[in-house]
């Protein structure tokens, strides 16, 4: 590599899918190799033909020191793929890796540029795994990552984080920031149903402390319930709206 570099080759000689060699050393993570090309001239901010960058690759494949050596060397942080339109700090928080996320966010990436950072971490964890991915959401949320983004309800993180049972991302997100009190209560709302849907009760039992039906609302949130009936979480929601009623076997669930 040293001889070719001296010979003049070109060092940011693409192949035929627009990876150079920067790319392709990020992605390895030869760090001595990154250093040596940067050092001749390397873009770091160059794009293959799907929108990646070296820094995306170095991050995906988990190579913290090689993702500090492109940020010093000027690699856009905030740079995003064509096909998801991720950035760094979403292929890491997916991976767990708190280290390179805190590196980000010290170096001030904007962990709102694209809207699946949060999502990123969550779907990244199997159900009832939290090694890693607490320490990485309360990174995310410190810096202001937005918990109740105004999208779909399958891609709102509280909504998430209570189907796949995630206790304490429940909690973290019901005491972050939000810009909108309605539509924090429509988040909290979607995630009651779905917590009730799973038989979560722990986080059932969080969300509704912090649910605020709205008295204007044609239809109040247990009317609904009683309306659509979901099943075992009809019995699960009952305490919270009617305590003192008897549940359908019988009992009483304020017992």
């Amino acid at each position: 590599m040293s001889l070719l570099l001296a010979s003049d080759a070109e060092v940011d000689l693409a192949d035929a899918e627009g990876w150079t060699p920067l790319m392709t050393a990020s992605e390895q993570g030869h760090d001595e190799v990154v250093a040596l090309l940067l050092e001749h001239g390397a873009d770091p901010n160059a794009r293959d033909n799907n929108e990646f960058t070296a820094i995306m690759q170095a991050a995906i494949d988990g190579h913290p020191d090689i993702v500090a050596r492109l940020l010093n060397a000027g690699a856009d942080p905030n740079a995003q793929n064509e096909t998801e339109n991720l950035t760094a700090i979403s292929w890491e928080a997916e991976n767990g890796n708190a280290d390179v996320v805190k590196l980000l966010l010290e170096r001030g990436i904007d962990p709102n540029v694209d809207d699946r950072t949060l999502l990123s971490a969550l779907y990244g964890f199997k159900r009832g795994d939290i090694s890693g991915s607490h320490a990485v959401m309360e990174m995310l949320v410190s810096h202001c990552a937005d918990v109740f983004m105004n999208g779909w309800t399958d891609e709102r993180p509280l909504v998430i984080a209570a189907e796949k049972g995630r206790y304490l991302s429940v909690e973290l997100f019901l005491e972050a920031s939000y810009s909108s009190a309605s539509v924090r209560q429509e988040h909290i709302w979607d995630a009651i149903t779905v917590a009730a849907e799973h038989g979560e009760d722990a986080i059932l039992a969080s969300l509704m402390k912090h649910c605020e039906p709205d008295e204007t609302a044609k239809q109040t949130p247990w009317e609904w319930v009683k309306e659509y009936r979901f099943g075992d979480s009809y019995e699960l929601l009952r305490p919270y709206f009617e305590p003192d009623e008897k549940s359908d076997n019988g009992s009483n669930k304020s017992d």
